[in-house]
């Protein structure tokens, strides 16, 4: 289970990145 906590944890930030690259900046 702690490798899925891990997993999710790295894949928020990455979504929240792309999103605010592609519509922010």
């Amino acid at each position: 289970m702690e490798f899925l906590v891990f997993f999710f944890l790295l894949l928020l930030p990455s979504f929240s990145a792309a999103d605010g690259q592609s519509g922010t900046k």
